[in-house]
């Protein structure tokens, strides 16, 4: 009987010891610093969040720094209203299966950038929203294989109608260009579709 009482308690210290020593073990790994959050080429855009951290900062060209143009910083609430919509467009900001050249792909690209489905060799970057009763002004830059273009359009989101302010292959191009006389339907789908989607979003922020 002592000896089965001996070989019990070497037990119980034994597995006493073991669990020290594991939990000192899960001790020292939670007190390591936690691990990095994935980059923003490895995040999976599953989330509003991910989807948002996956567009691209822009890297301003001289271009539109050299004509003082502004790109606009957007607030939380209309990053989330623009991711929306994108969305529900499927205005991919990472442009997945989209048919876009190595020289296009390489072209510094002002504003946030998305993607339309109804132009699969171009990348987009939105450089400016402004909304009021009367309708949404959006400003937007192009680069596809034919060249660079800078747009300003202008919504009557009411009625769902659209027309040139502006529009060029530079900045000073545009700003010297005529702004159409008046109003035009949307077609369905189209690149002035997609861009109404995002122009006339309710922003809110």
């Amino acid at each position: 009987m002592a000896k089965d009482c001996r070989a019990h308690g070497t037990m119980r210290w034994r597995s006493l010891a073991l669990a020290c020593s594991a939990t000192m073990i899960l001790a020292s790994c939670d007190a390591q610093p936690p691990a990095k959050p994935a980059t923003q080429d490895s995040a999976a855009p599953n989330t509003p969040a991910d989807a948002q951290g996956a567009v691209d900062t822009p890297r301003i060209p001289n271009e539109i720094t050299e004509n003082g143009v502004e790109v606009t910083d957007f607030t939380p609430q209309q990053d989330a209203a623009l991711y929306v919509t994108m969305t529900i467009e499927k205005m991919d900001p990472n442009g997945t299966g989209y048919d876009i050249t190595p020289g296009v792909a390489a072209s510094p690209l002002a504003g946030k950038e998305f993607r339309i489905p109804s132009d699969m060799k171009a990348r987009w970057g939105l450089i400016d929203i402004k909304q009021d009763p009367s309708g949404s002004i959006i400003f937007t830059h192009r680069i596809g294989p034919s060249g660079t273009t800078y747009s300003i359009r202008q919504y009557d989101c009411a009625s769902d109608k659209v027309r040139y302010v502006a529009t060029g292959e530079t900045i000073a191009e545009m700003r010297s260009s005529k702004a159409d006389a008046r109003m035009s339907d949307i077609q369905g789908r189209s690149i002035a579709y997609y861009l109404g989607r995002l122009a006339c979003t309710n922003l809110g922020g």
